[in-house]
């Protein structure tokens, strides 16, 4: 069994160690967390194990990298780096998911409890789906994006990199969603978002 080195110690910690741990696939060696200061702390009794640095310290091919951050552009950053030193990166997805068959998935992706990818779905890599995120068929997610619980992606939309998508929101079937974008908490998109870093609220979103 390959190790798994879980890096960021921040509450999104919580959830993957947590389903990693139900996978049953990997011995979890340590959380490495990337503010550091020299405090003694386990999360779900796994050590933090110190910062950044001491991920050299573990072999690439025995063991395994999970980037646990939030922020899209920080888990990016990460993953670009450690990639280059030969880490690998898998997908932990929780038991109770939902992924078709025809769907296609990258790597150092998080799928949560009760999530959905329908037929046809392509996800790339380091994205966050969370607990009951729904991407219907034919979606297509690009890298280091983020459908927070609840959220909705209906058919044949296609979602850029480092976009957020908050609890409880909907993009309508067919959309362009480009990179950068926040949609809040419980918006609704209804047509294309082609203007890159724009924050939306409200039914219909409106940019703020």
């Amino acid at each position: 069994m390959k190790g798994l080195i879980i890096v960021g110690a921040g509450g999104h910690s919580r959830p993957i160690i947590a389903t990693a741990l139900l996978q049953g696939r990997w011995c979890v060696s340590g959380v490495v967390d990337i503010s550091f200061y020299g405090q003694k702390e386990t999360i779900l009794d796994i050590p933090v194990l110190g910062g950044l640095k001491v991920i050299e310290t573990f072999d690439p091919t025995l063991t395994d990298v999970f980037i646990a951050i939030g922020n899209n552009d920080e888990r990016r950053g990460v993953y670009n780096s450690l990639e280059k030193k030969g880490y690998q990166f898998p997908s932990i997805v929780h038991p109770t998911a939902f992924i078709c068959d025809s769907a296609v998935m990258g790597k150092g992706n998080y799928v949560g409890p009760f999530a959905h990818l329908g037929p046809n779905v392509c996800v790339g890599n380091g994205n966050i789906l969370n607990t009951s995120a729904n991407l219907e068929h034919e979606v297509r997610v690009e890298d280091f994006s983020q459908v927070a619980p609840n959220a909705v992606i209906c058919g044949r939309s296609q979602i850029g990199s480092c976009v957020f998508i908050g609890a409880n929101a909907t993009v309508i079937e067919q959309l362009v969603i480009t990179h950068g974008t926040v949609i809040g908490a419980g918006s609704v998109i209804v047509k294309d978002v082609l203007e890159p870093n724009k924050k939306f609220v409200g039914v219909p979103g409106r940019i703020i």
